[in-house]
C-alpha cells in the first residue's frame, strides 16, 4: 500500500466516523468534553430504563 492510498483510506474512514469537518479538516474535541458527553449518554440511558420500569410497575406517573 502506497502512502497516497493509505492517506485516502484514512481520510475516508475519518469522514465516515464524523471526525472531519465539511471542509475536510479534523475536528478538535476536548477530552474532558468527550468524557462528559459519554457520562450524559449513560445517565440518559439509566433514566430511560428507570422510567420504563416505573411505568411498568406504575410507581411514577410523571417525571419532571
Amino acid at each position: 500500500m502506497k502512502k497516497g492510498e493509505q492517506a485516502d483510506l484514512t481520510r475516508s474512514l475519518a469522514q465516515s466516523l464524523g471526525l472531519l469537518s465539511a471542509e475536510g479538516l479534523p475536528l478538535y474535541q476536548d477530552e474532558q468534553l468527550e468524557k462528559w458527553k459519554r457520562r450524559m449518554a449513560v445517565v440518559q440511558t439509566k433514566l430511560q430504563r428507570k422510567v420504563k420500569t416505573a411505568k411498568k410497575n406504575k410507581r411514577i406517573t410523571t417525571i419532571s
